[in-house]
């Protein structure tokens, strides 16, 4: 659901921006532009690159536990209210910055879609991330060379760039052996008996 919406969302305001509507004022918090981003977006944006890898390398068992259950990482000592909060800033600034470069429609889909694709294609905590930050890359460059050459809006290109990547992903069959999910149909006779 999140995919078609971010899809339908970059789909019409490229629409608008091509057919040549003059709504710029109105659509300019909507879908943003890279001339708004000035230098202390870019010092932010610096300090989230290192800051973020730096968090997951650090505190890499932690953060994998919490993301993968609250309880359990409270249980075994993570300090989870500390990692909870420094997470949520950390995306707090992240999409921020983004709102004044993709506009605030399609800052979650740039967030999402990266994660989307990576999650079909890794196969642990560790390579999903790792395959979420080359897409992320990857796609925002070739977003935005593809934008500056067709003379579009960023934000759409960007995030159309994007669901293609992952469209594309999911036609890719799935790389896992056994998956770290927990299957959509298990039913309570389905699972063993402790007995």
């Amino acid at each position: 659901m999140g995919l078609l919406m971010s899809l339908a969302i970059a789909a019409a305001l490229l629409l608008l921006a091509v057919s040549g509507v003059n709504a710029s004022g109105a659509f300019a918090l909507l879908w943003g532009s890279i001339l708004s981003v000035g230098t202390p977006d870019l010092v932010v944006l610096g300090v989230l690159a290192v800051a973020v890898p730096a968090l997951f390398w650090w505190r890499r068992r932690e953060v994998g536990l919490l993301l993968y259950d609250r309880e359990l990482a409270q249980c075994s000592g993570v300090p989870v209210r500390l990692l909870t909060t420094a997470l949520l800033v950390l995306v707090a600034v992240a999409v921020a910055g983004a709102i004044k470069l993709t506009g605030a429609l399609l800052v979650d889909a740039l967030t999402l879609l990266p994660a989307l694709a990576a999650r079909r294609l890794g196969r642990s905590l560790w390579s999903i991330t790792l395959w979420a930050v080359g897409i992320g890359v990857t796609v925002n460059a070739t977003g935005f060379l593809l934008a500056l050459w067709l003379d579009w809006p960023p934000g759409p290109v960007l995030v159309l760039t994007a669901g293609a990547v992952v469209l594309a992903a999911h036609l890719v069959p799935e790389r896992r052996t056994s998956s770290w999910r927990a299957p959509a149909s298990v039913t309570p006779a389905s699972l063993p008996s402790s007995h």
